[in-house]
């Protein structure tokens, strides 16, 4: 089994971006049991990139390209496959009608040349892009197939695992199966290291990847047969969620957003947010889920120490004695949400989200949050890392969170 890739773009060969693909598809296909044959690297020019295809095509039965997918003027691999393999390029029109649509449910213009992303080489195939626009291709020439996947390294490493991997491993005779956990509250090298102690088993393993806020674990099985290589992957993500505990909060493509729907629901809890730094985000988290009015009852968003003191009753000793980013005050303004609103679960934040206003005693990213369920009030004080949205987006998170933890150790 002879797998080969060719990297497209100028920018590879002139140093201006170091080419990490080859490394990632090098890793993934050895853990399938073989490895990468030969790489080529090419400039954006359409007689090169068939004089590397003429040679790779030649020796390998898988050819993987990177690069060269998107709607600029130097995005020609899609172009220049069809031309070697002599076919005419088609347009996909429900390729065509999803790119309109992602991009207008975005609200990013919509400009013509990125029409070009739903061109296909004639008897080509699509492959879904997780995390981007451009789609890749799939195409037999002559009995290799090619395929044709984004340059960018997240999108890469994305359409590399979804197909590329699997499609080595069914032709190499072997099954591939997996089982995602999502993952909230410790650092990719802290899930590793307490990660370190789980057996080896031989036929799984398991993939990391960072996608702010979350690290998403992604245990996979193969095995002769889609039972014998699912059931590797269930023992191996069983093993993990043992290890790691609440730090898993959901399996698949569950949102936090839908797991804190779903637990409100499930326990009967009404919730209300008092927010200072965070600017409403929590609020906006627990509503964007259809159905969210059978839960959220109301939020304010208090900045200034006037309204902590008109609307959530936050008395003035408290701010002129504590400060408004402090324990004291987060625990009146919960205190305060839930008496005027009525709800179960109250959230409080207040924070200094930067990028000025710190002090020695309290720098830019200190954050106090209380949550209180049932007049049982919880704090936190975290100084989180990062520019102003940076902090808002992991504040709003830990709150969250923290009020995940409370309803899920909630006997009612």
């Amino acid at each position: 089994m002879r797998v080969e890739m060719i990297a497209i773009g100028n920018e590879l060969l002139s140093g201006d971006v170091l080419d990490r693909n080859g490394a990632r598809l090098g890793d993934a296909l050895r853990r399938v049991g073989t490895t990468l044959f030969s790489r080529q690297t090419v400039r954006d020019d359409p007689a090169e990139i068939a004089s590397a295809l003429t040679l790779a095509t030649a020796r390998a039965d898988f050819v993987v390209l990177s690069g060269g997918l998107g709607p600029t003027e130097d995005d020609l691999t899609v172009a220049a496959v069809a031309r070697f393999a002599n076919v005419s390029l088609i347009r996909d029109e429900a390729i065509l009608t999803g790119l309109r649509q992602r991009f207008e449910s975005r609200g990013v213009p919509w400009t013509e040349n990125n029409a070009c992303q739903a061109d296909l080489p004639e008897g080509g195939h699509p492959l879904q892009n997780p995390v981007g626009t451009a789609p890749g291709v799939s195409i037999d020439v002559e009995g290799t197939q090619l395929l044709l996947l984004p340059g960018v390294h997240r999108e890469f490493v994305a359409m590399m695992e979804a197909h590329v991997v699997p499609l080595v491993a069914e032709a190499r005779g072997v099954c591939i199966a997996s089982v995602v956990l999502r993952t909230w509250g410790r650092t990719e090298s802290g899930i590793a290291s307490t990660l370190e102690d789980v057996p080896p088993m031989e036929g799984a393993w398991l993939q990391y990847r960072a996608s702010f806020p979350d690290i998403v674990l992604t245990a996979v099985g193969t095995g002769p047969t889609l039972h014998a290589a699912q059931d590797l992957a269930d023992q191996l993500a069983a093993a993990v969620r043992t290890r790691l505990g609440d730090v898993v909060y959901a399996e698949g493509e569950c949102s936090f957003e839908e797991v804190m729907a779903s637990l409100l629901l499930e326990k009967q809890l009404s919730v209300a947010t008092a927010e200072s730094c965070t600017g409403g985000l929590i609020a906006t988290k627990l509503t964007s889920i259809p159905g969210s009015s059978a839960y959220f009852l109301e939020g304010v968003v208090t900045y200034s120490n006037a309204a902590k003191r008109r609307l959530l009753g936050v008395s003035e000793s408290t701010l002129d004695l504590h400060g408004a980013v402090s324990e004291a005050t987060v625990r009146e303004m919960v205190q305060g949400i839930c008496e005027i609103s009525g709800a179960q679960l109250g959230i409080a934040v207040s924070g200094l989200a930067g990028p000025e206003g710190g002090s020695p005693t309290k720098p830019v990213g200190t954050v106090h949050i209380a949550v209180a369920l049932d007049g049982q009030v919880i704090h936190q004080c975290v100084c989180f890392p990062g520019g102003r949205n940076r902090v808002q987006e992991l504040a709003a998170r830990t709150a969250l969170d923290m009020a995940r933890r409370l309803c899920e150790n909630n006997a009612a």
